[in-house]
């Protein structure tokens, strides 16, 4: 539902920050992911 298109949606931006380098756990406070979502992207 609505949660899950979220959750794919701040996928996304994670794995856009991450390609333009910025520091993991700073992704995680912005997109509140945690640290090993955004590690395996």
């Amino acid at each position: 539902g609505k949660l899950e298109g979220r959750h794919e949606e701040a996928l996304e931006i994670a794995r856009e920050l991450k390609k333009e380098g910025l520091a993991i756990d700073f992704i995680a406070k912005t997109t509140k992911l945690s640290i090993k979502e955004i590690e395996v992207l």
